[in-house]
């Protein structure tokens, strides 16, 4: 980031200012240059640190009677008012030689306004038992010098939130190191995906309903929905995994990527918004005919298939742009963006996969047609989900101010092991016949040889949630808790599975479940960093605790009831639930997925308000 200075010649960057400070040691010393490096790099960066703290201490008298906190990176300063305490208790004022320091006190060559590049100001009126808010930076001297100087270093070296106790007094709090997202063409388009994630959970948890009670016994010869219940089931999983997954997985990918191509961004998302339309309400057209294939099924008809191939194609110049956008720079230092980056190329070459199959594979009549072509790539989505999961991990850990022990480098490598299994694809694609019995083995010991590339990113993740040991409650945490834990389980369920029976669909289900809480965690993160109003109270905390606890019974009443023989795929008299233990199961099943179906309904409710707040603020 460039910034303005007062006088030409004068540094813009913390690396020019090094060069200068190395330059000017080592004439006056007479040492060599290669000896002062270091030192020189040391002096510069205390020196910037002082003056941040002098421009926060600048910054915190420019409104009367009020404490601020400032959270400064690479992008820019955002300014957040806490609390209104007296003046002469602000935490930020300067403790130095003298109690204060003005402007001109600042070294020469050390630019002290921003101006008007990069800034914006959104501002809630204080009112009768409300708190002012303030985002971004204002153009004030003082603030201008906060922001320069903070502008060098990463969020880490300032608390997430300045927590104010009854005197004014400053609590310690954890460093930040998540990125924000930037102004313009990034948040919009990540606000109008996320409002196409939210739609399509409401439809799928709707349709959710359906295929509980379809499958719960006594109710389901209460109500008869066995006809129902194939066509829910298509709808219901393509919106929860296919819609869902990859609209926030484009959040992800506009709030890590840099502004440009909006036009690229938006005629993707108009595609997308279409198609998914299209897929909400073909069921009720006639001609409808389910066909329950894995990853997605379809309806064999042709308003369905044309909303798969539009929402295809809105998918398409989404993942187009988020290659161009996020690739990272520098390549190691930024393994959330690196994570984003290697997540769109999983999705690129899951829908390369995806019409391939469909160009190479002879049609033929029955379900195992789309078997077959929806099979390459569908294993390949696994990875893009899994790769977007562990940054959503990383993303929430480091808003909560408990970042992932393991450095950006070595978090970087550990992102590239994970993604190394996408090789296979290319060459299992380019040496064995699409379609083929090999074909179908290799993809089915990708999953299972391919996987086990994720365990560093795991297992950084474990100790990442480990370190949120006693921080305080928070949405956020609540579901990176719940999404670990089922994530977990529908991966050693995966190693269970001994024919066709439910242990199948408990498996994906805790996978998929571990997937969608660490996305609702990330979408609190993100809430007011998108302009909506931050996600509280007792039923945003609880709610992943909710859906978790739902899904995590209804994965182990169809894992039990697998290993009593109960076939998948079927509902009603079709399930043939003779024994007691079949029925246990199978009503776990159907108690865990009503809960589940209320914790959803509490995510999309807490959304809402946000969202709603947001807007008319």
């Amino acid at each position: 980031m460039r910034l303005q200075t007062r006088s030409a010649g004068t540094p813009a960057t913390i690396a020019d200012l090094a060069a200068t400070s190395e330059k000017l040691a080592s004439s006056s010393t007479g040492r060599r240059p290669a000896t002062m490096a270091k030192t020189a790099t040391k002096a510069a960066m205390k020196r910037m640190l002082r003056l941040c703290m002098i421009g926060l201490s600048v910054a915190g008298t420019t409104r009367r009677e009020t404490a601020e906190h400032w959270q400064c990176g690479v992008r820019g300063c955002r300014r957040d008012i806490t609390a209104t305490v007296p003046l002469s208790r602000s935490p930020w004022r300067w403790r130095g030689n003298s109690s204060r320091r003005s402007v001109s006190s600042s070294p020469a060559g050390v630019p002290s306004s921003l101006g008007d590049s990069g800034c914006r100001r959104a501002r809630q009126p204080s009112g009768k038992g409300q708190r002012p808010q303030c985002r971004g930076f204002s153009g004030v001297a003082g603030c201008g010098l906060a922001a320069v100087a903070c502008a060098p270093y990463t969020l880490a070296l300032f608390p997430a939130e300045a927590v104010m106790d009854e005197k004014g007094v400053a609590l310690p709090a954890a460093t930040v190191a998540a990125p924000l997202p930037v102004a313009g063409t990034p948040v919009a388009l990540a606000r109008a995906w996320l409002w196409l994630g939210v739609m399509a959970l409401i439809g799928s948890g709707l349709l959710a309903v359906l295929l509980v009670l379809s499958r719960t016994p006594g109710i389901q010869d209460v109500f008869p929905l066995k006809d129902l219940f194939r066509a829910a089931l298509v709808v219901h999983v393509d919106l929860s995994v296919a819609v869902w997954f990859m609209a926030f997985a484009v959040v992800i990918w506009s709030a890590l990527g840099r502004p440009g191509l909006a036009w690229l961004g938006w005629s993707g998302f108009v595609l997308a918004a279409l198609g998914t339309a299209l897929m909400t309400v073909s069921p009720f057209f006639s001609g409808a005919h389910p066909v329950l294939n894995n990853y997605i099924p379809v309806l064999e008809q042709p308003l369905f298939f044309a909303s798969l191939w539009i929402f295809g194609a809105g998918s398409l110049l989404a993942v187009l742009r988020a290659l161009l956008t996020s690739w990272p720079r520098p390549f190691a230092a930024d393994p959330l963006r690196l994570g984003s980056f290697l997540g769109a190329l999983a999705a690129l070459l899951s829908l390369a996969a995806f019409f391939v199959s469909w160009l190479l594979v002879p049609w033929v009549e029955g379900q195992i047609y789309y078997e077959v072509i929806f099979w390459g790539g569908g294993h390949t989505l696994q990875f893009q989900h899994s790769l977007l999961m562990v940054v959503a991990w990383l993303w929430i850990a480091a808003a909560l101010g408990r970042p992932a022990p393991a450095s950006p480098r070595a978090q970087s490598l550990m992102f590239i092991v994970a993604a190394l299994p996408l090789l296979a694809v290319v060459a299992i694609y380019l040496l064995v016949p699409v379609g083929s019995l090999p074909h179908v083995e290799l993809f089915a010991k990708l999953m299972i040889w391919g996987h086990p590339y994720m365990l560093p990113l795991l297992l950084v993740g474990a100790l990442a949630l480990w370190r949120l040991h006693g921080a305080a409650a928070d949405p956020a945490k609540s579901a990176f808790v719940s999404s670990f834990v089922l994530f977990a389980l529908g991966g050693a369920l995966g190693y269970a599975i001994h024919g066709v029976n439910v242990v199948i669909p408990a498996h994906y289900h805790g996978s998929t479940v571990g997937v969608t809480l660490a996305f609702m965690g990330l979408a609190y993160v993100l809430l007011p960093a998108l302009g909506f109003a931050r996600a509280e109270g007792a039923m945003a905390i609880w709610q992943p605790y909710v859906y978790g606890a739902g899904q995590l019974i209804h994965v182990l009443g169809l894992a039990w009831s697998g290993g009593y023989g109960v076939q998948r795929k079927v509902a009603g008299a079709d399930q043939f639930l003779t024994t007691l233990p079949q029925k246990i199961g199978m009503g776990m099943m159907g108690l865990g997925g009503l809960i589940a179906v209320i914790g959803g309904l509490m995510f999309v409710l807490v959304c809402l308000k946000a969202m709603s707040a947001g807007r008319r603020q």
